[in-house]
């Protein structure tokens, strides 16, 4: 069970550390949370071995992990783990295929997942002891798996949101955004990127604030999510109605996509807004879903 856990944490972590886009534009955050992952590692094997044990002797998987906050640093990176594989979400189907050579035998398991109405097929390698018996080694399509599920997941989301989306494209509209860059302070140290646009409210609520993420589109159709993750803004007016607007933010200068923005033509980007929560004067919300649980 060591090399299995061992190896699962080491593909695990490889998997979504890569396809981080924070992580891989902040060479900073990148080192740091390397340096966590590799001080990390046996306390969350372990933490990850009792889990196993403990499936052994319940027969129990699935169920969504517990609170974050529960437990100490190991168990809660290990539940966080589990979280993002999706694995509390499988049910065991049927083993699909073995094939057996030279003691080592590879093998199809087939998991279904209710919730996102899709099979899984996961296969792993195993190795036959002396005594006739056989163990687990490891988990061969444990990255493609993550993919596959990852996606999914996210196309699952997305349905569940479209109409929640179309709800709050109904009750607000951006329009007329455009990007420039300005100084942050007087002597020239520091850079902010402000984005000017035209807000149209709409409803029978007055709205107070919204968030949102702004999508930059070039001409060859690459598009950044490098602006704004979350996007607050506060109507001057009662809620309805339309206004002008403006949002800032100070760049990092050790992020990468942050330093990209200097050399950008900002004028020529096609800039759209995507409006994820509403908050209304009475204190209700009315938001996209970040997860399915």
């Amino acid at each position: 069970m060591d090399t299995l856990t061992s190896s699962t944490y080491d593909q695990m972590a490889d998997y979504f550390f890569s396809n981080d886009q924070d992580l891989q534009d902040s060479p900073f955050a990148r080192n740091l949370v390397q340096g966590m992952v590799i001080s990390l590692k046996p306390s969350v094997v372990e933490s990850m071995k009792e889990g196993a044990r403990d499936y052994i002797k319940t027969g129990k998987l699935n169920g969504a992990p517990e609170k974050e906050n529960a437990g100490n640093q190991a168990d809660q990176a290990a539940r966080n783990l589990e979280k993002k594989s999706g694995i509390y979400m499988l049910t065991l189907k049927e083993v699909t295929e073995t094939e057996k050579a030279d003691g080592l035998a590879s093998v199809g398991l087939k998991f279904h997942s209710v919730k996102l109405n899709h099979d899984f097929t996961i296969r792993i390698k195993m190795r036959q002891l002396q005594d006739g018996t056989w163990e687990v080694v490891s988990i061969e399509n444990l990255k493609e798996y993550l993919k596959e599920f990852t996606s999914s997941y996210q196309a699952a989301l997305d349905k569940a949101n479209k109409p929640i989306q179309k709800k709050i494209d109904s009750q607000i509209k951006i329009t007329g955004l455009s990007a420039e860059i300005v100084p942050g302070d007087e002597f020239g140290f520091s850079k902010r990127l402000v984005i000017t646009g035209q807000m149209k409210l709409s409803g029978n609520k007055v709205i107070n604030k919204i968030d949102g993420i702004i999508k930059a589109r070039e001409n060859n159709g690459k598009v950044h999510d490098i602006f704004f993750n979350n996007i607050e803004i506060e109507p001057d007016s009662d809620g309805t109605g339309s206004e002008e607007f403006a949002i800032g933010r100070e760049l990092n200068p050790f992020i990468e996509s942050d330093k990209k923005l200097e050399d950008m033509n900002l004028s020529a980007l096609q800039l759209t807004c995507h409006v994820s929560r509403i908050v209304y004067s009475d204190g209700s919300t009315l938001e996209l879903k970040t997860s399915l649980n």
